[in-house]
């Protein structure tokens, strides 16, 4: 996808506008723009790349084909899930709202371009211990996966968090057994494997099973 994306962006520049369908009535090439940005930042935020995702999609944001209200949806929820992926969770949550509410207004609040917002909510509610709105947030987000035809790298997005909540809430048995079930993705995305692996580990090591860590690790000590 990275590459795909890069390869458009570089020959959009040769092509007329007449070249391209404007299919949305919105100025063919400029979707095409936003979307090729869009879809390499999320890649790159799927390769465990922050900050080539957080800078695709601040510079998607301000194209001028993100000022169709579903692209810019899209943007401002997964640019809300990159910003609480590290932690800034005022900056995500204003992000996720203003998807939201821009969704709300003009009625496409089920849409699946605010997936990513519900997810940003979650995840920086679960790191304010906000756990209460974590868990509404993540069953939005899981409701509308369930109205979504193609859903994987979603489903595995909301798999990790709903690990990380019930870790949060004392549940070790329940994250254990949602970090258990086989990933959506044929290929596990770097950043979730990553994730995961960690707090696997963390589970582990609260439950005194310390060679099975080392060994979900990669202890360096053992040969």
């Amino acid at each position: 996808v990275v590459a795909t994306a890069r390869s458009v962006l570089e020959v959009l520049p040769s092509l007329d506008d007449r070249d391209v369908v404007d299919f949305l009535g919105m100025g063919g090439t400029e979707s095409v723009r936003v979307m090729a940005e869009y879809d390499g930042a999320v890649a790159h935020f799927l390769q465990g790349d922050i900050e080539q995702a957080t800078g695709g999609l601040r510079r998607a944001l301000e194209l001028p084909g993100a000022q169709y209200p579903i692209w810019r949806f899209y943007i401002l929820g997964s640019l809300a899930l990159v910003r609480a992926w590290t932690g800034h969770c005022a900056e995500a949550l204003q992000l996720a709202e203003a998807a939201l509410s821009g969704a709300r207004a003009i009625d496409v609040a089920q849409h699946p371009a605010v997936i990513h917002a519900h997810l940003a909510a979650g995840l920086a509610h679960l790191y304010r211990a906000d756990l209460q709105l974590a868990a509404e947030s993540l069953d939005m987000a899981d409701l509308q996966n369930l109205r979504r035809p193609s859903k994987v790298v979603n489903l595995d997005l909301h798999r990790a968090l709903a690990a990380h909540l019930a870790a949060a809430t004392g549940d070790s048995e329940g994250a254990l057994a949602t970090l258990h079930r086989p990933a959506a993705s044929a290929i596990e995305p770097p950043v979730l494997a990553h994730a995961n692996r960690t707090l696997h580990a963390r589970l582990l090591i609260d439950a005194g099973d310390l060679p099975e860590a080392r060994a979900l690790l990669g202890d360096p000590h053992e040969s």
